[in-house]
């Protein structure tokens, strides 16, 4: 946690995530210390990633909610601010609608309702696409890359 402001705010990020690991990065650390100027800032590692315990399979949306449950108690946070990020902000509607006396408020930011292709989704990644990032990011995984 972060600052001392009047509300706070729960940061709920992407599928790529660590706590200690993003303040070594200038952009994420300027971007948390202006967020904790107004509000008391929680940030956590999701079930399965990086400093949270391991093997613990494929967590569903209502799980991941349940440990956003779990997080507020621990801090001692009655109703919060979510600020969603990516699969973040898909945890943070779920969790606002199963828990909504804890939500003050809901910000999303490059979320989306379904990310696979569909002929009522035309928006949505074709399969041969998501095989293409897939093999991309086992080709890199591990090495630096551009946030860009």
């Amino acid at each position: 946690m972060i600052g001392d402001g009047p509300v706070d705010l729960l940061y709920t990020r992407g599928w790529l995530s660590n706590v200690e690991y993003a303040w070594e990065s200038p952009d994420y650390a300027r971007f948390f210390t202006k967020l904790g100027r107004f509000s008391r800032l929680i940030t956590f590692d999701k079930r399965g990633t990086c400093l949270s315990d391991r093997d613990v399979g494929y967590p569903t949306l209502e799980e991941r909610s349940e440990d956003i449950l779990t997080v507020l108690d621990a801090v001692g946070a009655k109703q919060v601010a979510l600020l969603g990020v990516s699969e973040g902000g898909t945890i943070a509607a779920v969790f606002a609608a199963m828990f909504p006396e804890r939500v003050k408020s809901l910000i999303l930011y490059g979320t989306y309702a379904r990310s696979k292709w569909a002929p009522d989704y035309p928006w949505g990644t074709k399969p041969e696409m998501a095989d293409r990032f897939i093999a991309e990011m086992r080709r890199n995984w591990g090495k630096p890359f551009d946030l860009d």
